[in-house]
């Protein structure tokens, strides 16, 4: 998609459903967001790759958009200062949003609707992730936990709707 090669301090509008995977790798101040008006597209996968992929980069805003069918739906690889919000991520088949290593902080996770058969977490912090911020959030309906850490810290969860995740919130 043209998402993959607009520059830093820009903004790209979706104007519909894609089947291409977005990759953002060292950008600065981008924002990924619908058409005024527009219902939110979907990203949507074969259950393979990671439906966007934020890597190396800082200041991405990703907001109404919905992000379906992927292997993760949202990885988060050594970036910081970046804003997921007004998402759907659901069906995919490991993750909703992974936060990948120790460079992965100071990211907002909010008013996201993560759910449905995401075979593992809805949310995973991976080890080293630290200072990210997950807010009104739903999360449901998640194979394994709805949130889940391994080696992460200092991490805000709060005011976040966690519910019928198989084995936990």
């Amino acid at each position: 998609t043209g998402i993959n090669s607009a520059t830093n301090n820009y903004t790209v509008y979706l104007f519909g459903n894609t089947s291409s995977s977005v990759v953002i790798t060292g950008k600065t101040n981008l924002v990924i967001t619908k058409t005024n008006g527009a219902v939110n597209p979907v990203i949507f996968g074969n259950l393979i790759n990671n439906g966007i992929e934020i890597t190396n980069s800082t200041g991405i805003i990703i907001e109404s958009i919905n992000v379906a069918g992927w292997s993760n739906g949202i990885l988060i690889n050594n970036s910081s200062n970046n804003i997921i919000r007004y998402c759907g991520i659901y069906s995919n088949d490991l993750y909703g949003i992974v936060f990948n290593n120790a460079g992965a902080l100071n990211n907002t996770i909010s008013s996201n609707a993560i759910f449905g058969t995401n075979q593992n977490y809805g949310i995973f912090f991976a080890s080293g992730a630290h200072d990210n911020i997950i807010v009104s959030n739903d999360i449901g309906n998640n194979q394994w936990y709805g949130i889940y850490f391994i080696g992460a810290s200092n991490n805000v969860i709060s005011g976040n709707s966690v519910y019928s995740n198989d084995l936990s919130g």
